[in-house]
């Protein structure tokens, strides 16, 4: 399960928005100084993002947590967002050069219809299970039970 620290910001019926702050790898390396990554880290700086979770705990606005989602879920939806245009692009390719001759041009369109069609179906294939439970992230705990500090103390 691939946990994150985050604060709720608002509560909507079985719904948690939750803030999170996103931090890099850069700032916990030992050569982020001599390093360019290092240094465009830097320069981005930490951003925050709201992301919405399941809310199976009595939270209530401000409350600290730990959100979580599976890593399944996680590799599943990444290996259809970027592998399935990727696969149809190809195929479109092949298909279009196949069917219509060698011709550059000819494998390039077939390309790019078979890369639009790929997205086409990610976007339908997620408007389908955007309800779906499985696919959400949830809230795990209270962080004040592992006794952790507040991250946005003001």
């Amino acid at each position: 399960m691939l946990e994150e620290h985050g604060r709720v910001v608002a509560l909507d019926g079985g719904l948690a928005m939750i803030e999170t702050v996103r931090i890099t790898s850069c700032q916990s390396c030992e050569a982020k100084s001599t390093c360019g990554q290092g240094s465009i880290a830097e320069v981005v700086g930490q951003k925050s993002c709201i992301i919405s979770a399941l809310n199976s705990l009595s939270l209530q606005v401000g409350d600290e947590v730990v959100v979580g989602l599976s890593e399944s879920t996680l590799l599943k939806s990444a290996l259809l967002v970027y592998l399935l245009p990727l696969v149809l692009m190809i195929a479109g390719a092949g298909g279009f050069q196949w069917l219509y001759g060698t011709n550059d041009l000819v494998a390039a369109f077939g390309g790019g219809i078979g890369f639009l069609a790929g997205f086409a179906l990610v976007y339908l294939y997620n408007h389908q299970h955007k309800d779906d439970e499985n696919f959400q992230p949830m809230v795990l705990r209270a962080a004040r039970e592992e006794g952790l500090v507040r991250m946005h103390d003001q």
